[in-house]
């Protein structure tokens, strides 16, 4: 990617340690950014109760992990380490399940569509 050249052009050498974080801050904003479109389209394809209850069973699920985690160990650094993946888990099954979700109703409209015209 370009900000090993473009981090320290812009805040200068103290801030080249931070090239990876900010790497990955960006790949999420562009997901994040990404799948803002996909609230109207649920809506337009009457998805929104099904994906609605799916992410909030898949969340759940992913918090119940966590939960398990974190009454196993006592250590602070072990903690950190699980709130970190608590976010990522999160985030990649909200991600996941809007990928499964989008990709369905995009078949199954383009199947019915193709159908129509036959």
């Amino acid at each position: 990617m370009a900000a090993p050249l473009i981090i320290p052009l812009m805040v200068g050498e103290s801030w080249l340690p931070a090239i990876p974080a900010l790497t990955v801050l960006a790949v999420y904003g562009v997901v994040t950014t990404a799948g803002g479109v996909f609230g109207p389209m649920y809506r337009a394809l009457n998805l929104v109760g099904r994906a609605i209850a799916a992410k909030a069973a898949a969340v759940g699920g992913v918090g119940l992990v966590a939960a398990l985690a974190l009454n196993l160990n006592d250590d602070p650094a072990d903690a950190a380490a699980i709130g970190a993946w608590l976010i990522n888990g999160f985030y990649l099954v909200s991600v996941g399940l809007t990928a499964w979700f989008t990709l369905r109703a995009l078949r199954a409209a383009a199947k019915s569509s193709s159908s129509a015209l036959d």
